[in-house]
């Protein structure tokens, strides 16, 4: 059975029976200056501000 997202840019339509979760760093892949988010006009000054927060030690 088909299952789809709600999502931006696009909706996602996957069949969970035959799908994988990826977990994948969203610091660095998306949220980061030039990342995804901020690619696609999404990324906010809060969130861009609150970035350097969450980095390891």
């Amino acid at each position: 059975m088909m299952t789809t997202l709600t999502a931006r840019p696009e909706a996602i339509t996957f069949d969970p029976q035959q799908s994988a979760l990826i977990v994948v760093d969203m610091q660095n892949a998306y949220a980061t200056p030039g990342g995804y988010l901020d690619l696609a006009g999404l990324m906010s000054q809060p969130l861009a501000r609150s970035l350097p927060t969450f980095k390891p030690p």
